[in-house]
């Protein structure tokens, strides 16, 4: 069996049967079985944190609104449009995903080269959930949109990510004081904000 499973396996599931197959003999059967659902797990999170959280990314000029504006709208809207990062989210975020998109959000704040934008939008509509892991990222996050004074903008919270948005704040509440982080009920709302 251990030889067919050479064939028939992935390299990494191989790695983690043998593991098991060794702790067995060495340690115990019940220890092996523990140490084999460690390493899964631990393989699991840092091949999921891999994945990235960020489905579309927009400027305001690049981002076809399906709302129909009028001519003052559209006018006061392209003057803002180069100032304006979307990041359209997607999946289940915790602390491997934010951190990720922290350090993207920073690289793109801090580029010298590129226009630093005035809005941040987060569209959450495709989130399914938010770890608590994920706090300290998106506290994180929020000190940067004051630091650089650009506005956090987030859209389609779900009421669950929202309450874990604004409780994980902690010593981010000067941020919602300021009016530094808004929420809005959709993307398109957060747009016309």
């Amino acid at each position: 069996w251990l030889i067919d499973g050479w064939f028939r396996m992935p390299k990494i599931d191989y790695f983690i049967v043998v593991l098991i197959l060794l702790a067995t003999v060495t340690i115990g059967f019940l220890e092996a079985v523990a140490l084999g659902l460690l390493v899964a797990v631990l393989l699991f999170v840092v091949g999921y944190s891999r994945i990235d959280v960020v489905r579309h990314e927009w400027t305001g000029t690049s981002y076809n609104s399906r709302v129909t504006r009028s001519r003052r709208q559209r006018q006061a809207l392209q003057q803002e449009e180069e100032q304006m990062l979307i990041l359209e989210l997607q999946g289940f975020i915790f602390f491997g995903t934010a951190d990720n998109l922290l350090k993207r959000i920073r690289r793109r704040v801090e580029d010298p080269e590129r226009l630093q934008p005035r809005f941040l939008l987060l569209d959450f509509r495709r989130v399914t959930g938010l770890d608590s892991t994920a706090d300290l990222s998106f506290t994180k996050l929020q000190y940067l949109a004051e630091s650089k004074a650009f506005m956090l903008i987030y859209t389609a919270a779900s009421a669950q990510v929202r309450r874990q948005l604004e409780l994980g704040a902690g010593g981010g509440r000067n941020a919602y004081e300021q009016e530094m982080v808004r929420f809005f009920p959709s993307l398109e709302q957060g747009v016309e904000m």
